[in-house]
C-alpha cells in the first residue's frame, strides 16, 4: 500500500505540473510569432497527452486486501496449520494481483514523465534557437 501511495503522490504532482505548464504556455501563446506559436500548440498537445497518462495513474484503484476479516469465521474448525496455509496463499494471491496494478501505475507515471521531458526539451531547444537568431 505504501508503493501505491507513493505512486499516487508522484502522479498527483505530475497532474498538477502538467496543468501548470499547459496554463503557462497557453497564456504566452497569444504573443508568440508564427513559428513559435506552432511550438506552443505542439507543447500544449504534448502536455495534454502526457497529463492524461499521469491522470490515468492517479485514478483510484481497488487493491486486494485478502483475506478479509469476515472470512475468518469459516476457519474456526480448522487447525492452526490449515489457517496459516490458507492465510499465506490468499495473501500471496492478493499481492500478485496488486503487483500487476502497481506495475501498470508505474508505467503510466514513467510514460508521463518521459512525455513531460520531451515537451520540455522541445520548448528549450525552440527557445535557444529563437534567442540565437
Amino acid at each position: 500500500m505504501r508503493q501505491a501511495d507513493a505512486l499516487d503522490t508522484k502522479a498527483g504532482a505530475l497532474v498538477g505540473l502538467h496543468a501548470l505548464a499547459a496554463g503557462l504556455v497557453s497564456t504566452v501563446a497569444g504573443r508568440l510569432s508564427s513559428a513559435a506559436r506552432w511550438v506552443a500548440v505542439a507543447s500544449i498537445v504534448g502536455l495534454v497527452a502526457s497529463g492524461a497518462l499521469a491522470f490515468g495513474a492517479f485514478r483510484a484503484e481497488a487493491y486486494a486486501r485478502s483475506p478479509a476479516p469476515e472470512e475468518f469465521w469459516r476457519f474456526a474448525s480448522w487447525t492452526q496449520e490449515e489457517i496459516q496455509f490458507r492465510f499465506l496463499t490468499t495473501r500471496f494471491e492478493a499481492l500478485d494481483r496488486n503487483r500487476a496494478k502497481l506495475h501498470r501505475k508505474a508505467r503510466l507515471v514513467s510514460s508521463s514523465l518521459v512525455g513531460f521531458a520531451v515537451v520540455t526539451l522541445v520548448v528549450g531547444v525552440a527557445a535557444v534557437i529563437d534567442l540565437v537568431r
